[in-house]
C-alpha cells in the first residue's frame, strides 16, 4: 500500500535582530495522510526526523513545524512494521504516498442476493463509485448470495454507486451469460441488502475479441497477462478482472459488452528476471487502456538495473552507496530493503522514494528503522516512470494521473550489515 500525504498550507517567518541578520525560516506543513486506494489513513505516524512526531486524526489530517526546506518525510501506519521516507521534497503542498500501508476501517457490509448461477459459472459482484472505496473480492463459485466488504473512510457513514452483476462460463470458453446493474447507496451503520431478480440479471452481452502481444526482454518471463472492465470517471478502485487467468505473451480476450455505464478495457501485464519471479509484488507491470474489439501491444524493458553494492557484499555501513543505473526516460524510484523470512515469505523494512539514481545507506534510516549489525538484507528498486522529480510525482494523486502507466523493477541482490 501507499500512503497519500497532501500538504495544504506553509506559512514563512521571518525574524531580524539587532544586527539586522535574519534567522533560519521556521514554517508548518499541514496534510492529509491517504493509503494505497485514496483513503484517508487515520492515526498515522508522520516525521521528518526522529522527532517530533505527529499523528493524523479520523479524517487523516495532521500538522508538523519545520524549519527545513526541502525535507524527508517519514510516514508509518500502527498496523505495519515497516515506513515509507520520501527524500528531499521541497513543496510546501504536496501529495505524498506511503507504499504498502492499508488502512482497514471497519467496512460496509453488502449482502446481495441472485438467482443460482449455471453449473460450471462464476458470479462477479462489483460495487462501481465516484467517491474512495475500496473492495478486495469480487468472484463468488456456485453460490445465490454473497457477503461484500466495501471499506470507504472513517468519517463516512454511506457511499453511493453501482452494483454490477456478471455471469460468465469458465470452460471450455470464456462466454458471458448474464449482467444486470444497480444504483445503490450503502449505510455503513444499517443492513444493505441488495437484491437481483432474473429479470434484473436477464441481459445476455454480447462479446468481443480484443487480441494481445507482449515484447519481453531476453530471459524475462511472463507472469500473466489479464484484461479488467474498467470505468472512466469513476474510482481507479473500480475496475475488475474479467478475462486473462492462464494468458502470458500473446493471445485473445473474450471480453463482454455491458450496457447502462460507461467503460472500457485495462490490459495489464506482468513480467519478472530469474530474481524476481517468486516475488510476485516487486515485478514489472504494464498496462494501456483499449475499446471493445481493439488490439493491444505491451513492451517491457530491462534498463533499470543495480549498480551499488553488487550482490552479496558484506561489511554494509551508512556512507556505503546504493545506486542504480537507468538509461531510459525520467522518473521517481523506490528503493526496498527487505528482510527475507523464507524463499517464499519477507518482511519489508522500509520504502525510501527519491528521484535519485544513488543514495546512502544512512538514508534508509527513518523513526522506527533499525538494521541489525551482520544481518543479510535483500534491495530491489522500482521505478514510475515520465515523473521529472520528486516534487513532480509529490504534486498529483499519481494512481489517477494518466502518466502513471506501469511500474519497472530491477532484480534483486543481497547485502550484509557491518558487524
Amino acid at each position: 500500500m501507499k500512503i497519500l500525504l497532501i500538504i495544504f498550507s506553509f506559512s514563512l517567518i521571518i525574524l531580524y535582530g539587532c544586527i539586522e541578520e535574519p534567522s533560519a525560516p521556521s514554517g508548518s506543513i499541514s496534510g492529509t495522510v491517504y493509503d494505497d486506494y485514496g483513503i484517508p489513513v487515520s492515526y498515522a505516524l508522520v516525521s521528518l526526523s526522529e522527532y517530533p512526531i505527529v499523528g493524523t486524526d479520523i479524517q487523516g489530517n495532521f500538522n508538523i513545524e519545520t524549519q527545513k526546506f526541502p525535507y524527508d518525510i517519514s510516514v508509518t501506519y500502527l498496523r505495519e512494521s515497516h515506513c515509507t521516507k520520501y527524500l528531499g521534497v521541497s513543496l510546501p503542498s504536496s501529495k505524498i504516498y506511503a507504499i504498502d500501508n492499508f488502512s482497514f476501517a471497519p467496512p460496509v457490509q453488502v449482502n446481495v442476493t441472485f438467482p443460482n448461477p449455471a453449473y460450471n459459472a462464476r458470479s462477479y459482484i462489483k460495487f462501481v463509485s465516484t467517491e474512495l472505496f475500496n473492495q478486495f473480492e469480487y468472484t463468488f463459485f456456485l453460490k445465490n448470495s454473497a457477503e461484500l466488504k466495501i471499506y470507504i473512510p472513517r468519517d463516512k457513514n454511506q457511499i453511493s454507486g453501482k452494483l454490477i452483476y456478471l455471469e460468465v462460463y469458465t470452460w471450455p470458453e470464456t462466454d458471458y451469460i448474464k449482467y444486470g446493474i444497480k444504483d445503490v447507496t450503502l449505510n455503513k451503520n444499517t443492513p444493505n441488502n441488495i437484491v437481483f431478480t432474473e429479470q434484473d440479471v436477464s441481459y445476455d452481452p454480447p462479446e468481443v475479441y480484443s487480441s494481445f502481444i507482449v515484447n519481453l526482454p531476453p530471459n524475462y518471463t511472463s507472469y500473466d497477462t489479464f484484461a479488467e472492465i474498467n470505468f472512466p470517471g469513476m474510482s481507479v478502485n473500480s475496475s475488475f478482472q474479467v478475462d486473462g487467468f492462464g494468458k502470458f505473451i500473446g493471445g485473445n480476450f473474450r471480453l463482454p459488452v455491458i450496457r447502462n455505464v460507461n467503460f472500457n478495457f485495462k490490459i495489464t501485464n506482468k513480467a519478472s528476471s530469474p530474481s524476481t519471479q517468486y516475488h510476485w509484488s516487486y515485478i514489472s507491470k504494464k498496462w494501456g487502456y483499449i475499446n471493445p474489439g481493439e488490439g493491444i501491444q505491451i513492451n517491457q524493458e530491462d534498463n533499470l538495473k543495480l549498480i551499488l553494492p553488487q550482490n552479496d557484499t558484506e561489511n554494509i555501513t551508512d556512507t556505503s552507496t546504493f545506486a542504480i543505473s537507468d538509461d531510459e526516460i525520467p522518473g521517481v524510484y523506490i528503493y526496498r530493503i527487505i528482510k527475507e523470512i523464507s524463499p517464499s515469505s519477507m518482511r519489508i523494512i522500509v520504502n525510501v522514494v527519491s528521484d535519485k539514481k544513488s543514495i546512502k545507506f544512512g538514508e534508509f534510516k527513518a523513526r522506527g528503522v533499525s538494521f541489525e549489525p551482520g544481518e543479510t538484507y535483500r534491495w530491489v528498486v522500482q521505478k514510475y516512470p515520465n515523473y521529472t522529480s520528486i516534487d513532480d510525482f509529490a504534486s498529483v494523486k499519481y494512481n489517477e494521473d494518466s502518466r502513471y502507466s506501469g511500474i519497472a523493477a530491477s532484480k534483486f541482490f543481497s547485502f550484509m550489515t557491518a558487524r
